[in-house]
């Protein structure tokens, strides 16, 4: 499958979610593949602005080499006017990127030290830190 980001002016609503692997799917639960699947353990909701330019950013990562983990800790979830979904699920430790663009799935690879990825994950750790907590 050759994913396309949709344009940014349809996109209706994204949230960025910590997330835990299960194993069967659920109604509290999000897939990002045919055997993909997590609980919200924890979100936050994103102006369509932010949410957009993560997912560009995501979708910029230089190619890496992967690793089969694939245990996401974060993934994101947007929903398009033109009643597109996207559900994302990103592993830093496997450099492997998950997704179900409505329905259908594929997987990316990506770099996980790149510097690029690494801002990536910092600016996403931003949105968990508590207050009493320094952000890693």
């Amino acid at each position: 499958m050759s994913f396309k980001l949709p344009q940014a002016e349809l996109l209706q609503t994204v949230m960025l979610v910590q997330a835990a692997l299960c194993d069967e799917p659920g109604p509290h639960t999000l897939s990002s593949g045919r055997s993909t699947h997590f609980t919200i353990d924890g979100g936050a909701m994103l102006e369509n602005e932010v949410g957009y330019s993560l997912l560009q950013r995501l979708f910029a990562l230089p190619t890496g080499e992967p690793y089969r983990c694939h245990v996401p800790r974060y993934a994101i979830s947007a929903q398009f006017a033109d009643g597109q979904f996207l559900v994302v699920a990103i592993c830093w430790e496997c450099n492997n990127i998950s997704l179900n663009d409505t329905g259908q799935y594929d997987s990316r690879t990506f770099d996980g030290e790149s510097q690029q990825a690494q801002e990536l994950l910092r600016d996403v750790k931003r949105y968990f830190a508590s207050p009493s907590e320094p952000t890693p």
